[in-house]
């Protein structure tokens, strides 16, 4: 069983003008096999990303497409252009878990984004172009002392 003890939410300001929120949950915490430093740790968590907010210029650019965006589109890769992230603050969530040791571990996850596509071929639920983020995951685990 493990608890939240913090968590924030990062963000990614783009060369377009918009900023993209990022947010990190852990949903799960298994063990594998016992090493010398504890036991090890399956960590899953979820990812969300949004528009935070975007100018109303590149808004204007979207206005009249669709929103049936899908897994396809994805492949589609002739729409999608590298947007450069001009200023980042990763988003992390930690937590502490009681393991099979006896030990409590202070497990922290953070996700920065680090790529970020977009297409202006489609738009979402608030009229912004759709984005596509890849992020890095770094786990930090300690034991609570």
């Amino acid at each position: 069983m493990f608890h939240v003890v913090s968590s924030d939410v990062g963000y990614a300001k783009l060369s377009d003008g918009c900023v993209l929120s990022i947010r990190v949950a852990i949903v799960e915490i298994r063990e594998g096999k016992v090493l010398p430093t504890g036991p090890e740790f399956f960590i899953g968590v979820a990812v969300r990303v949004y528009v935070a907010s975007c100018p109303k210029d590149i808004k204007k650019l979207v206005k009249d497409k669709p929103q049936e965006f899908t897994e396809d589109t994805l492949k589609r890769l002739d729409i999608w252009e590298l947007v450069d992230i001009e200023d980042v603050q990763p988003a992390f969530e930690e937590c502490e878990y009681r393991a099979s040791d006896g030990r409590t571990y202070v497990i922290r996850v953070e996700i920065e984004p680090t790529i970020v596509a977009r297409t202006l071929e489609y738009k979402d639920s608030f009229g912004n172009p759709v984005y596509y983020v890849r992020w890095s995951r770094k786990d930090i685990i300690k034991v609570k002392r």
